[in-house]
């Protein structure tokens, strides 16, 4: 990879070429009304090229990393909010650990266990 220091004006300028020259190819009349695989492929590096550009050159650096933090920090608290309601809900048990799927594996292997009579039904009372 290869890096280039341009200016606003030289990125703007290269956009604009990228645009100009996918404009002139869409314009060339290939046998058929479609282009060939190979210009459509051309067509679609370029285009992309000349929106990666100005993505480049309208993008304000400290966005993303605040973007970044703030969306690490929102999967961190709802994680922990997660954990929050797991122990409120069964304390110090071990049904607290890993996701509500695996939750609901466990509990289908007991019931299936119990079935074929190797494991014993707990009763849970539960307030109303």
């Amino acid at each position: 990879m290869k890096t280039l220091e341009l200016t606003d004006r030289e990125i703007e300028l290269l956009a604009t070429a990228l645009a100009t020259h996918v404009a002139e190819l869409m314009r060339q009349p290939p046998e058929s009304c479609l282009p060939t695989p190979q210009m459509a492929d051309e067509i679609n590096e370029l285009h992309d090229l000349e929106w990666d550009l100005r993505e480049i050159l309208n993008r304000d650096d400290g966005w993303e990393q605040t973007a970044e933090a703030q969306f690490i920090e929102a999967g961190i608290d709802a994680r922990e909010a997660q954990k929050a309601r797991a122990i409120q809900a069964f304390g110090d048990s071990d049904m607290r650990l890993g996701s509500m799927a695996a939750q609901r594996r466990a509990a289908e292997r007991s019931v299936q266990r119990m079935m074929l009579g190797t494991a014993t039904p707990v009763m849970i009372e539960e307030d109303e």
